[in-house]
């Protein structure tokens, strides 16, 4: 195999030295660029991890704050919950056993942040405010029988649908 002598032609040496020389600059510019990259991402994740370090020590602290104020004070009433024992007998009335459910939570929002231990000790007050009103939706009558009821944190109630109509 013979190679042609164009490495002995001034004008091709030229072309191949400015061909290294290029390579050289490229490779060296190249190198620079992602220095100072590398160097910028470096930097933002030192101060995302002191960001981090920082947060988490207040939340640790948050959190130590929130037990101790746990353990004074008593729990509250946080939110209620409506269900239906006999839902499946009114299950082709979705729309007003929503409804109902709304009426009779806007009926416990009185109870939202009270707590704990005064709700208990007035539980057959609450019972009655359920069972001694008539719900009335869409021309149709309802009373309500409070079967069970759980008091923490969610005031639960199960409760039987009866149509007066």
């Amino acid at each position: 195999m013979h190679f042609s002598p164009y490495h002995q032609k001034p004008t091709w040496q030229k072309f191949l030295a400015g061909m290294f020389f290029g390579a050289v600059i490229a490779y060296t510019v190249f190198t620079f660029m992602y220095g100072k990259m590398y160097e910028s991402l470096l930097a933002k994740n030192i101060q995302l991890h002191a960001d981090m370090a920082t947060l988490t020590k207040q939340y640790d602290a948050l959190i130590e704050q929130k037990e101790k104020l746990e353990q004074t004070m008593p729990y509250t009433i946080g939110s209620t919950e409506v269900r239906f024992t006999n839902e499946k007998q009114f299950q082709q009335d979705a729309l007003i056993q929503h409804q109902l459910t709304n009426m009779i939570k806007k009926e416990l929002e009185t109870f939202i942040g009270k707590p704990v231990q005064s709700v208990a000790e007035n539980d057959t007050l609450l019972i009655k405010l359920i069972e001694n009103n008539v719900y009335t939706i869409d021309d149709l009558t309802f009373e309500l029988q409070v079967k069970k009821l759980f008091i923490y944190e969610k005031l639960t109630l199960f409760i039987q649908l009866k149509k007066v109509n």
